[in-house]
């Protein structure tokens, strides 16, 4: 019996023309057997985190349905630029928030 893996990829950027969402893209088409690679919606709907927001309205529903779709993987690929060194903010805001929903 084989059991498929599932892995979400976050879009780099927002931006149409990124080399970065074009690979993130493609990365379906390229994954082995046994593995099925899915890209996430896109994170123009993830606020900044607020913990006075998040603890008197509670998640976005983005934040949420985002929270879902990484929760049910296997795994996660991220593919980014660099960005001073570290990750560009938008993929920290793609991955923090949603170690915080319960």
């Amino acid at each position: 019996m084989s059991v498929e893996r599932k892995a979400v990829t976050p879009p780099g950027s927002l931006r149409k023309g990124s080399f970065n969402a074009m690979v993130a893209r493609t990365l379906p088409r390229l994954a082995t057997a046994g593995m099925g690679i899915t890209p996430l919606p896109s994170i123009a709907n993830i606020p900044l985190y607020d913990a006075d927001i998040q603890q008197e309205e509670g998640f976005p529903e983005s934040v949420r349905e985002l929270a879902e779709h990484i929760r049910a993987a296997d795994g996660v690929v991220i593919v980014t630029p660099e960005y001073n060194y570290s990750v560009p903010g938008g993929v920290y805001l793609t991955e923090q928030p949603h170690s915080a929903v319960r």
